[in-house]
């Protein structure tokens, strides 16, 4: 298992996007993008969200795009 740091930046992530880790992993670069896109008008600061969150949220989806450069 994971070190306990990764399991709790994995939950955040899996709170933050609202789906499994598993789904985030599987999907594919377009897919990401439109959950990131629904997540970020509910998390935006001028739309009512908490900034922290949405700064969280943005840091976790540029850590997935890098890990689906990778393959």
């Amino acid at each position: 298992p994971p070190p306990r740091a990764i399991r709790r930046k994995i939950q955040l992530t899996e709170k933050l996007f609202g789906v499994s880790w598993k789904q985030l992993k599987k999907m594919n670069r377009s897919a990401l993008k439109r959950l990131y896109r629904k997540r970020v008008i509910k998390l935006h600061p001028d739309h009512g969200g908490d900034q922290r969150h949405f700064i969280q949220l943005t840091a976790s989806y540029r850590h997935l795009l890098q890990r689906l450069r990778r393959g």
